[in-house]
């Protein structure tokens, strides 16, 4: 029974009285089980399937992320939320659990510089997305204290502006690589400085459709099956090779990156919108910050201790995910953004 014991509590959960917006939960759940995909088995054979799941896979992630949005009562209570939300969970997963597998894979871990490393240059790879989150709310944050007043029409401009800029400054990365002695100034520069800037039009149109309440309006099921077929097929026609938020990689042509994500995310919410709920997905929607700290420690535990098929890695990841979700929110809450470690006034 105590084995069973962090499956019964998803039961609980999802039984739970609390409200909240359910098909929400399930897009972050198909969100994070792509993020977990693709670090597991990383390409499916098939270019098409392949171009369309990395065109939204981060694109979905700051989508949602925007619709979340708020200033609160003014900047130090926004960075003290995000500061808790982020930054608390990335120190705390960049030394905590990986470092703990750290001696059984790599001969530097008495370091002290490995562990200042774990930090600029996260082991724990997929942090990296946490750290550029902060600094993306942080962008928009002065986005909106300086455009406010502008029309949308004048805001669209700009943020258009930025992120063309942004764009082809990634081209010319993509052509004059640095080299190999300068790698932590090259993952530096691509996904701290440049991601946060072409995620910006993620949180607009996410802001926007909150603000509107786009997602929650009611379409008969004639028109969901037809915006579906239309988006979907946008989506995956659409879709770039190319694209790679971490490494600064955004697709040869501008417009078609951003057609195809918001193509992509519409469909998937038309999808989700329907369901609602589905069991599994739903939770770990619900804790993907725990999932997105876990999943690749998990990985390279799997790979040194057995030699099974990437598949069979991916499954038995998702299957540790309910028991991590529950060890974690029991025993470290305030570093896993379940509770607040820094206090704010409001």
């Amino acid at each position: 029974m105590d084995l069973l014991h962090p499956y019964l509590f998803i039961i609980m959960e999802q039984t739970s009285p609390k409200k909240r917006i359910e098909y929400i939960d399930l897009m972050k759940g198909v969100c994070i089980t792509l993020v977990v995909l693709f670090h597991v088995i990383n390409n499916t054979t098939i270019e098409i399937i392949d171009n369309a799941l990395t065109n939204i896979r981060m694109p979905l992630y700051f989508f949602l992320s925007g619709l979340f949005f708020k200033k609160y009562t003014g900047f130090k209570d926004f960075a003290v939320r995000k500061t808790n939300k982020l930054i608390i969970p990335y120190l705390f997963f960049a030394l905590v659990p990986f470092c703990l597998l750290a001696p059984l894979f790599r001969e530097d871990f008495k370091e002290p510089t490995f562990y200042l490393m774990a930090i600029i240059r996260p082991y724990n790879g997929p942090l990296w997305f946490l750290r550029c989150l902060f600094l993306t709310y942080i962008i928009y944050y002065a986005f909106k204290l300086l455009t406010d007043r502008l029309s949308k029409l004048l805001q669209i401009f700009i943020i258009i502006a930025i992120t063309v800029i942004v764009w082809l400054i990634s081209l010319y990365f993509r052509e004059h690589h640095f080299s190999e002695d300068y790698q932590t100034l090259n993952h530096l520069t691509t996904n701290t400085l440049l991601c946060p800037f072409m995620a910006l039009p993620f949180m607009y149109v996410a802001e926007w459709v909150r603000t509107n309440n786009i997602l929650n309006k009611e379409l008969s099921v004639k028109q969901q099956i037809l915006f579906f077929i239309i988006s979907a097929s946008v989506f995956v026609l659409l879709a770039q090779p190319h694209v790679y938020f971490e490494g600064a990689l955004y697709g040869d042509i501008y417009p078609l990156t951003y057609i195809s994500a918001f193509s992509g995310i519409y469909a998937l919410a038309i999808v989700c919108k329907r369901i609602k709920k589905l069991f599994f997905f739903s939770y770990i929607g619900r804790y993907s910050l725990i999932v997105l700290g876990t999943h690749w420690a998990y990985l390279l535990a799997i790979r040194g201790v057995v030699d099974i098929r990437q598949t069979f890695q991916f499954l038995l990841i998702l299957a540790l995910m309910p028991p991590t979700i529950w060890f974690f929110k029991k025993f470290f809450p305030y570093f896993t953004a379940q509770k607040d470690l820094f206090k704010y006034k409001s």
